[in-house]
């Protein structure tokens, strides 16, 4: 499962009353007047609600940055399953005519 982080730059300088229109990024006023909107989503469609938001309010983007990143589940999966294959692969076997004896 893939995340996508991302940083949107907004022209207009947004204070602390806009989060509920953006409940998933972070809201950070620039010394420059602008913002930038920054965190995690989950998917590109959330991006795009994002963008719409943006356009539907008026406002002005600057700039957008987006990265995939692996959701914490997703490397915990990962690093599981990695850890059971190289416990697996580990593992000696010794082979006897029609017999396999494990662990020695």
């Amino acid at each position: 499962m893939l995340n996508i982080r991302c940083s949107i730059g907004i022209k207009e300088q947004l204070d602390s009353s806009w989060q509920g229109w953006f409940e998933d990024l972070q809201i950070l006023p620039q010394v420059s007047g602008t913002t930038i909107l920054y965190g995690y989503l989950i998917d590109q469609a959330a991006l795009y609600q994002v963008l719409l938001k943006i356009n539907s309010l008026g406002l002005t983007l600057l700039s957008l940055q987006t990265q995939e990143v692996a959701s914490l589940q997703g490397r915990a999966e990962k690093e599981i399953a990695s850890e059971k294959d190289k416990e697996h692969n580990d593992q000696s076997y010794r082979f006897l005519p029609d017999k396999q004896i494990l662990g020695e």
